[in-house]
């Protein structure tokens, strides 16, 4: 015999006498934080672990990275800012214009979350002077830049940042997005746009992954957090109807945007909206290159490599970076110029040549002199760059030798982020700072790992 599920439930009610005094009572309490071996330098010994040093427990319980949040020195050195020039003037041969979003420290965003024994020792007077001083600075060497120091406000310091992640909230990017929109609506650029509508509607909630900060605690204190949650937007362009289309169709039948940014995972991450929240303030589309994981040059130096970009320069190239670079990089610098203006390709090359590499050191591209000379060529370093193209385009990590005649040698080293991708090319200029510029080239030395051995690799040397 089988009793309808309902007169089941209705027996066993009420067979039941329940009494309010019979109902369990809980007692909730907040986990107490405390690590001391957090504090402990010899702790942070991987490579994950190592940029986060020294984590300490901040008020409300979040967590602050001693080092790199308490920071008060931003922007490049002078040399840095001599090479930012010299980017932002090769950018502009091509008709494109640079802008920087240099996003606010995390430390001097949320000063009141910084433990009272570390905040007696943040000058936040010194970091915010010196963070409008690097704004400043970028202007000067012709990139357009806003006052993101506006963004620093009480308002603002409730939910700009993540309490125990490094990224941005979705509010976070929606304030940078509206100031940096705001600051180009009042360039003379921005009336060439082609202007469209866009939306951003919320949707549900995101969560950062537990990676990073709350996965360097657990391992060192063996404690974990809850997770934190924020409004999450999905993003859409409207037509002329009304009607939204979803973000990835935004560009299938068009051509490329006229505004390219280039970034971190703060731009990349679409959950967050950046790019989004930028799109619908401007009114107009944004192709978004960024990429999470690449660093502060690992999407820039993607894209100027593109054939998009070569074909297509973009009227504003917005690049989005963190503020504790510096963008001082010197080996970052011998790249990207060279990339804007496409290496060795319609240029005079003055030496190339085809290599089987093996494992291990290979020798080529020797400066032996023209056919029945004496003498080697004069091969100036300060006229000329090296062009490398590697049959295997998943090539990475270049170990490079470039030796002078007067027998000084170059080494660059460079380790491009597994989500970068040049399809295995490299250029840079030779070595031009002081002495280095009126040296003599004479010949390139290259390791090669086991695992990439019998690779072709294609070299020109070639004037600037």
């Amino acid at each position: 015999m089988r009793l309808h599920l309902s007169a089941v439930l209705f027996l066993m009610l009420s067979s039941l006498t329940v009494h309010s005094e019979e109902f369990p009572t809980y007692s909730v309490k907040s986990l107490s934080y405390d690590c001391p071996a957090a504090a402990k330098e010899e702790n942070y010994t991987t490579s994950s672990l190592e940029p986060l040093k020294l984590l300490a427990l901040g008020k409300d319980e979040w967590i602050i990275r001693t080092v790199t949040d308490l920071r008060t020195d931003y922007g490049p050195t002078p040399y840095g800012a001599d090479q930012l020039n010299r980017l932002v003037k090769a950018l502009g041969e091509k008709g494109t214009k640079m802008m920087i979003v240099y996003i606010p420290p995390r430390g001097l965003m949320h000063a009141d979350k910084i433990p009272d024994y570390l905040r007696s020792g943040f000058n936040d007077s010194l970091a915010l002077t010196n963070y409008q001083n690097a704004l400043k600075l970028f202007a000067q060497q012709g990139a357009f830049v806003a006052d993101y120091s506006k963004l620093i406000t009480p308002e603002n310091s409730k939910h700009f940042f993540f309490k125990r992640d490094i990224h941005w909230t979705p509010d976070g990017a929606q304030a940078t997005a509206k100031l940096t929109a705001d600051y180009i609506k009042q360039l003379d650029i921005y009336k060439s746009f082609e202007k469209k509508n866009f939306i951003n509607k919320p949707e549900g909630v995101y969560n950062p992954s537990n990676s990073g900060i709350p996965n360097a605690w657990r391992i060192i204190c063996g404690q974990l957090f809850p997770k934190e949650y924020a409004q999450k937007y999905t993003h859409e362009v409207v037509n002329e109807g009304g009607d939204g289309i979803n973000e990835s169709n935004l560009f299938s039948e068009q051509s490329e945007p006229e505004i390219v940014v280039v970034g971190t995972s703060f731009s990349a991450n679409t959950n967050t909206s950046f790019v989004g929240f930028l799109r619908e303030y401007l009114h107009a589309d944004i192709s978004n290159e960024a990429i999470g994981g690449g660093g502060f040059n690992g999407s820039m130096t993607q894209y100027l490599a593109s054939e998009n970009f070569h074909k297509s320069p973009p009227k504003l190239l917005i690049w989005e970076v963190m503020s504790y670079y510096a963008l001082d990089n010197e080996e970052f610098y011998r790249e990207v110029i060279p990339m804007v203006n496409s290496g060795c390709d319609g240029k005079k090359v003055v030496l190339s040549d085809e290599v089987q590499l093996q494992a291990g050191k290979n020798e080529f591209l020797f400066n032996s002199g023209s056919p029945g000379s004496e003498t080697v060529d004069s091969i100036l370093n300060k006229d000329h760059i090296i062009d490398l193209q590697f049959s295997d385009p998943n090539f990475k990590n270049l170990e490079l030798t470039l030796w002078q005649l007067n027998g000084r040698k170059d080494p660059l080293k460079i380790k491009r982020a597994q989500r970068v991708n040049t399809n295995g090319r490299f250029m840079y200029e030779l070595k031009f700072e002081r002495e280095w510029g009126d040296l003599t080239y004479l010949s390139t030395e290259l390791n090669i790992p086991e695992e990439f051995k019998n690779m072709n690799l294609k070299v020109r040397l070639c004037h600037k």
